[in-house]
């Protein structure tokens, strides 16, 4: 029996493998697809964790309702945006305050945990409606 033929076969068939392996491919390589990103749902519920992420000036946003109302709070870059949303009160006031911001900048590692933990103090660096009005009531007292 003649086994040279059944030989000659498997080497053109090794062979022929062996050039789809080495030999470099004619088709144009495909770009992956990008990959998105969700953002996790926020973690940060209370000004404990939204002060020390805003004193390392990382970017956060926080809504609290506090004694004096519901307050949105937004750290970006060292600077804090605070706005009031939601006051209880006779119209006027409601009419005065809600919806108002007062922005404040501070350097990383020196946030005023007074812009969160009340309504009038500390607003030495701060500028913005808010305090415009906040400071006119004041006068009016």
């Amino acid at each position: 029996m003649n086994k040279l033929p059944l030989i000659l076969t498997i080497l053109l068939f090794v062979s022929s493998c062996a050039q789809q392996e080495t030999t470099p491919s004619t088709q144009t390589p495909q770009a992956a697809p990008p990959i998105t990103v969700t953002p996790a749902e926020p973690s940060c519920t209370t000004m404990d964790c939204f002060i020390p992420a805003a004193n390392n000036c990382e970017d956060i946003d926080i809504t609290l309702t506090q004694e004096a109302g519901t307050f949105t709070y937004s750290s970006t870059h060292c600077m804090l945006t605070k706005t009031l949303t939601r006051i209880e009160g006779p119209p006027e006031l409601k009419e005065a305050l809600e919806g108002r911001s007062l922005t404040c900048a501070y350097n990383k590692g020196e946030f005023d945990s007074r812009w969160i933990k009340t309504l009038i103090y500390g607003l030495e660096q701060c500028e913005g409606e808010l305090k415009e009005k906040l400071a006119w009531m004041l006068m009016l007292t």
